[in-house]
């Protein structure tokens, strides 16, 4: 669960920065739309793990339909706004979760 849990982090995080106003913009544009596929491919990756370890995927799904219409400056702010939040609810939800089995008698 470790694995997922880092990556569902990773994409919060990826997310957040994309989606402040301007200082998303100028890295999306400064780096010719880099960032998104970036994006893409992180949040590939973690719908992997997270289906691979039974977690939530709507944060991820959403991420990638983020990063391909996240080109489109007003719906892209929403969007990148929308799949941060959505990930950082994921993460904390899963966060303290216990990942080991207790199998001591009780």
């Amino acid at each position: 669960m470790k694995n997922a849990r880092d990556l569902i982090l990773a994409c919060a995080i990826v997310e957040t920065i994309l989606a402040v106003p301007f200082i998303g913009a100028g890295v999306i544009i400064s780096l010719a739309y880099i960032p998104l596929v970036a994006a893409l491919v992180l949040h590939i990756i973690s719908l992997i793990q997270c289906i691979n370890e039974k977690l939530p995927k709507y944060g991820n799904i959403t991420g990638l339909v983020t990063s391909v219409v996240g080109m489109v400056p007003l719906l892209g702010f929403i969007m990148h706004v929308t799949s941060a939040a959505m990930l950082w609810i994921i993460y904390n939800k899963i966060k303290d979760k216990q990942t080991t089995i207790d199998i001591t008698p009780k």
